[in-house]
């Protein structure tokens, strides 16, 4: 029989307090670890910080443009779907990947991806309704192939936990 799941979609402060308790977990796990240097243990220190500190940049950039476009009709809608494009993201990256280097991977090529967005999302014309309809569009296939890397992650996670 086949297990199927998918990760628990966090949001807010939640999803701000795994973030800080990866890193923690990340931090006590070089207890642990032998290292060639004391060069080599500050740089898996640094990585793990970064990959932290890139998890609450998507987050707080995602808000950010949320509330900059409340008001507007025609970006908010664009603003909430990148945002929560890059909420899963962030979910993912913390729920599926326990190498942080993998983790911080993703989360580097997601976030120069997101920028991308919110930089055509501060750019774009209101009044080009097929401007607009193609950077919704990206953003929505930005959400949805976030939302199944994260169930094929997960799924491979627990599959290769089971017997």
């Amino acid at each position: 029989m086949s297990k199927k799941s998918t990760i628990t979609l966090l949001d807010g402060q939640e999803l701000r307090r795994l973030a800080k308790l990866v890193h923690y977990q990340e931090v006590e796990n070089i207890k642990n670890l032998q290292f060639k240097s004391e060069e080599d243990r500050c740089k898996y220190l640094k990585e793990s910080k970064a990959g932290y500190k890139s998890s609450l940049a998507l987050l707080d950039n995602g808000e950010k443009i949320k509330i900059d476009y409340k008001n507007d009709e025609t970006r908010s809608s664009v603003a909430h779907t990148i945002f929560s494009a890059m909420e899963k993201t962030v979910n993912t990256c913390l729920q599926c990947f326990r190498n942080y280097t993998m983790r911080n991977s993703l989360l580097k090529k997601v976030t120069e991806y997101s920028k991308d967005l919110i930089h055509k999302l501060h750019n774009l014309d209101p009044q080009d309704t097929s401007g607009v309809l193609k950077l919704l569009a990206d953003a929505r296939e930005y959400e949805k192939a976030m939302v199944e890397y994260a169930t094929k992650q997960s799924n491979f996670v627990l599959s290769s936990f089971s017997n």
